[in-house]
Parts: C-alpha cells; structure tokens; sequence
C-alpha cells in the first residue's frame, strides 16, 4: 500500500486523465461571485463603523488573541500545546525562509525536494501535510487542488513584515472545521503603532541567492498602517532547482475607539520554481534530465471588524477571499523500479477560490467564564485542466468543483484564581454532498503556584473533507471518498525552575486516524479510504534564560507512526527530531545566533529506486546581526555551516554550505 504522499508527483501532474475527454463530475455548479459577496460583506462593516466611530471609549480590547481558540487569553495561558516565535526571534535568527523558522519547534517536522524550488511539506505529530492549517494573518492559504490532499508549500511564503507566528498542535477541528486535526500554524504581519518608518534591505550569498526587501509602517490618529514587499532568488543551491518569489502584505487599521477596530490585510506572493519532478529520484537518480517548472500566484484579501459595545460583550465580523492560479509543466518520469510505466510528459493548470463569511460573540457572563458562539458561511470553487503527452497521441481533461460549508459553532472558557483552567468547544460543519461532522474539544490546565507546575491535558476529534484533486481528478478521482476523521489525546505538565530563569516541559500525544485516503493501484488506479493510522509521542523542550543577555530554546520529539493491521511504513516521518536554538548578546548593538538540529533514519520512496532509508544528519547554522547605527544593520550567516551532506527526499541533496550577508538601511 503506497500512501498518498507517494504519488505527490503522479497525483499533482496526470490532473486529468480518464478515458473520457473533458470529464466533470456530476456534482459541479457554476463557480459562485465570490469576489461580489466580499465587497458586500465589505460594505457592511464599513457602515458599522460609520455608527461605532460616534461612541465613547470604554474599554480596551483584549492585548492577545491566541490562535488555539476564539475566546482572547493571555499567551501561556491556552490549555493547548502552543509555540510562538515572536519578532526578536525572528530578526535574531535572520532566517532565508519560513521553513528555516519552523524547524525547532517541537513535534513539527518539515521536507524540502532539494533547494526551494522543490516542495517543502508540514508534518505535525506525525500528520498528513493537509492535516495542518496554515493561515496568513488568519487567512486560509490551503489549496483544495494540490496533490496532498489540500496542504500549501511553505517556501511560497516571505518572512519579510512577519510579526510573530503562532503554532498550535492537536486538533483544532472544533474551531476552524476541516483541514485543522493535526495543528494551526498562524502567521502575524506587522501592525502600524508609532511615527512613520520604513526599511530597505539587501541580501546576497552562495549560489547565486539575492533578496530585497522593504517595510514601512505608520500610524496617525485613528488610522495605522503597515505593508512590507519583497522579491527573493534562490539561486541554484542544487542541480536542477531554482525559485524566485515576489510578495507583498499589507495591514491598515482604523480604530475610532479604543473598543472597536475595522482592519483589512492583504497578501499576494507570485512563485517562478523549478525542481526535478517529486517522485523521480532527483537530480541523482533521475533518468529524464529536464526539471519540472511551476508558476503559482496566491493573492488574499481579509476584512476584520471587532467591536465591544459592553464590557462584557464583544463581536467580531470577518470577510476573506483567497485565490490561487497554478500551472504546471513537467518532463514526466521514466519507467523504475518501483513503477514499470513511469509517467509521461505532461502539463496542468488549476484555479482555486475561497470566500469565507464569520461572525461571532463573545460574552463574559461571570467574572470567570467566557463564552464564544457564532456561525461561518464558506464557499469554495476550483478548476482543472490538463494533458498527458504519449508521443503519438495527447490525452486531456478537466474537472470543475464547488462546495458550500455552513459551521455554527459553540466555545467555553473558564477559569477560576486558583489555578484551574477548563476549555471546551464544539463546531457542527454542514459541508453540501456529505453528512455533517460534528467536532467536539475539551482540555484543561492547572498551574500549582507554590511550585510553578503546570498540567495540561486535551481530547479532540475532527475531520478533512476529502480535497478537490481527490474528488475529481479524472484518473485516480473517486467521488464517493468519505472524510477522514481523527481523535486525539495528549497530556503533558511543565516546570518552572530558578525564578522561571528556566522552562522545561514535556508532552505525550496519541492520535488515531480513521478513513485516510490511500493510493490504490488498481486497474484501475484510484483513491480510495482504507487506512488506520496512529501516531504516538513524546515531545519535550527547554527553555534556559539565566541572564538577559543568554537564551537558549531546546527541543526533543519521538514520534511512531503505524498503519493498522499492515507491516508496511509511512514515508517521511522520522522517530526522532531534536533542535537548539542558542541566542547571546555580548553586547548591545550585536547579537549571535546558533541553530542545530537532528532528524533520526527516515523511510523515503522513489520510482527509480523503490524504498529506501535516508541516513540520519545533523545540521548547525549561524547568523549574526550587528547594529552599525540606529539606522544601519548588518547581518551575516552561513546556512549548513559543517557543509553536511544528506537528503530530505531520495536523490534531491540539500544544499551545500552557503554563507550570507544583508544590509538594512531604516529610514
């Protein structure tokens, strides 16, 4: 039984092939007005505002809302397994990419195909990439069409504008529905908050690697803005892979009072890559020599309005569309080992739409307790074109889908001076063409103030909507896929040691997985449900802080992953992970930073070699900042800095050692 991330490349290219010429499933309807029914929402708020800007302060918002849930707490106070990695984090680290970012945090691991052109795919505790939602300033960026069943590639994303990102691991199905049972990832841009400022940057390294980058932000009386742009080339750090992305975010504000706020955010990020298709082998074993080449735009755009009228009453009003244009063209792959028939040349084009409507309420009832409930409307569209070349024949197709989602949804948070916390929630998705999922969610946190102890436990089920590809691709589509649905366990307890000078904490979790979508061979090929899986681990981290200047954060993740009665293995999901990041400042206009991790023996697959084992590897990078002047800094890194020689994926190495330097200028 080959998973179906083992097809990534067989899935993604043949988009659309059966016999039948321009197939589309029975159940496609005429792609909705997305785009109307945003500037109607849009319209709406604005009127809102119109009436709000003529109250009177009362009181302020809350400072924090944290991702793992729709009732505001304080960041260390959510019953869930949350990691956030803040601004002064992010400058320390000077990271090349989002996925340089996210590599130390506990119980998440990510591949990358070689250099960024190739994929770079999220495994949360050992969870499908689609098993993870991935928001940009709370904005869905999952595509329904990909070949991973509705996951995103995070080398599309800048880290320019980034304000903090926030990880939560578990099921969050209860909160935002499908796509959300293995964990959320949120990331942040910035906000205006002071007098007009701005930066340039300039970056340049090995391989021919080149970024520029410019921010500015503001803010004046009621209104505050922020946008940051940027355009990065990767160069060609591996044979056969180059990357080359434009991006932009932008967040303005109006706040009339200091109890309502109307903020709208964009995004929009335009990828060039190339790559050695998914499943070939790489440029190692690779027998067709041309690279696949990929052009993708994601453009988003979200209306947020949040307004208290009462001191114990708050609402919230959210509007987002989100639009993805993908094409594809790719060399094939050659008949191997694993696959006597390779696949052919091939070439696709894809169209993605999503338009989402939330509002919600908030009320404090007791001194204690806060409750959530609201309603989300969710329509999404896509469509497929695509050809197969045989040499003496082309054979094409095509595939359209919508779906309409309505989700009320029902949370609870209380939590008294003694200690205990109780958080429970339940979400009802009313997806048309199948049943409806219902996802409940309770957990708990008890913090033992004589000794800094805290204990924390959760149980979650959720669900994920079979993607589009896995519905309609005309040949390994199945219409009558189910959902795949989860329940989730995990309970952990941290310490705080040395006037909270150090954190140390651990965590064991047991996911189950019922009706996963696997590749079925066939004749004829197909996806079908038939897969139980569970995955089972521990993870732990450190947290050392003894003087302002030092820190060091630490990590240790085991994860088992076993398909129900098969002897067989899951790719890509090592046992073990470990990372460091160690961050000093041995004085004030200049900061270093060192980052190491480790990933144990992996079970990876290709077509011309089958199944093989990936060696374990170790990998340490340095970066340093220097603070010239208040205007000028200078930043220096080696990525790989030991020049490790290893592979995420069969026959793609990663990239050799690659030192770096920046110049930003503020202004």
């Amino acid at each position: 039984m080959a998973r179906m991330i083992a097809l990534d490349h067989l899935i993604e290219q043949f988009g659309s092939m059966r016999s039948s010429m321009n197939y589309i499933p029975s159940h496609a309807v005429k792609p909705p007005h997305l785009r109307g029914l945003f500037v109607a929402l849009t319209g709406a708020c604005l009127m809102i505002l119109q009436q709000v800007a003529q109250l009177s302060a009362q009181d302020n918002l809350p400072p924090v809302i944290v991702s793992a849930s729709r009732i505001p707490s304080p960041p260390g106070e959510t019953v869930t397994s949350t990691t956030v990695i803040n601004k002064e984090q992010i400058e320390a680290k000077q990271p090349v990419s989002l996925t340089e970012l996210l590599r130390n945090v506990p119980g998440v691991h990510i591949d990358q195909n070689g250099g960024r052109g190739g994929v770079a795919s999220i495994y949360t505790r050992g969870s499908d990439p689609n098993f993870t939602l991935l928001l940009v300033d709370g904005i869905q960026m999952n595509d329904s069409l990909n070949s991973r069943g509705g996951s995103f590639n995070l080398s599309d994303i800048d880290v320019a504008g980034i304000e903090r990102i926030e990880i939560v691991r578990g099921p969050l199905a209860s909160v935002y529905g499908s796509a959300a049972i293995g964990g959320v990832i949120n990331i942040i841009t910035r906000r205006g908050r002071s007098e007009p400022q701005g930066s340039v940057e300039l970056s340049g390294g090995r391989f021919g690697y080149g970024r520029t980058a410019l921010t500015a932000s503001g803010a004046k009386g009621i209104f505050d803005y922020a946008f940051s742009t940027a355009y990065l080339s990767d160069g060609e750090p591996v044979q056969g892979s180059a990357f080359r992305n434009g991006s932009f975010n932008g967040k303005f504000s109006i706040a009339p009072s200091d109890h309502a706020l109307l903020q709208m955010v964009s995004h929009f990020a335009d990828s060039h890559s190339e790559t050695f298709p998914d499943d070939s082998g790489g440029p190692k074993y690779a027998v067709r020599r041309q690279t696949d080449g990929r052009h993708e735009q994601q453009t988003t755009v979200g209306l947020n309005f949040s307004h208290r009228p009462l001191a114990w009453l708050n609402y919230d009003l959210k509007s987002s569309f989100y639009n993805s244009v993908d094409g594809v063209k790719s060399p094939g792959i050659a008949p191997g080992a694993r696959d006597p028939f390779g696949i052919p040349p091939n070439r696709s084009n894809g169209t993605f739409q999503r338009g989402t409507f939330t509002g919600s309420t908030t009320l404090s009832v007791l001194d204690h307790l806060s409750v959530n409930l609201g309603f989300e409307e969710q329509i999404e569209h896509g469509s497929n074109t695509s050809e197969l070349d045989f040499g003496f024949f082309t054979l094409g197709g095509k595939f359209k889908l919508t779906r309409y989602t309505s989700s009320p949804f029902f949370e609870a948070r209380a939590s008294w001076p003694f200690g205990l916390t109780l958080q429970g929630g339940v979400r009802a998705d009313f997806p048309d063409k199948f049943s409806a999922n219902v996802s409940p969610r309770v957990g708990a946190a008890y913090k033992i103030a004589a000794t800094e102890t805290t204990l924390k436990a959760n149980w979650g089920q959720g669900f994920h909507l079979p993607s589009f590809f896995a519905l309609g691709n005309p040949i390994v589509g199945n219409p009558n896929l189910k959902p795949e649905t989860s329940k989730s366990f995990d309970i952990g307890a941290s310490q705080s040691l040395w006037n909270k000078h150090i954190e140390v904490g651990a965590t064991y979790f047991d996911n189950r997985y019922r009706n996963m979508i696997d590749f079925d061979a066939g004749p004829p090929p197909q996806l079908v449900n038939r897969s139980n899986v569970s995955a089972r681990g521990v993870e732990a981290e450190l947290q050392i802080k003894p003087v302002d200047v030092f820190s060091l954060r630490a990590q240790l993740t085991y994860t088992r992953t076993d398909i129900e009665d098969s002897s067989e293995e899951i790719r890509r999901r090592p046992r073990w992970r470990a990372g460091m990041d160690a961050r000093w400042q041995p004085r004030a206009d200049l900061n270093l930073n060192l980052g190491v991790f480790y990933v144990g023996s992996v079970l990876d697959s290709s077509i011309p070699t089958g199944d093989r084992n990936l060696n374990p590897y170790t990998r340490v990078d340095l970066s340093s900042v220097w603070t010239v002047t208040p205007k000028i800094q200078l930043s220096v890194g080696v990525d790989n800095l030991f020049n490790r020689k290893y592979q995420e994926a069969i026959g793609f190495p990663a990239a050799a050692i690659r030192p770096r330097a920046s110049l930003r200028y503020a202004f």
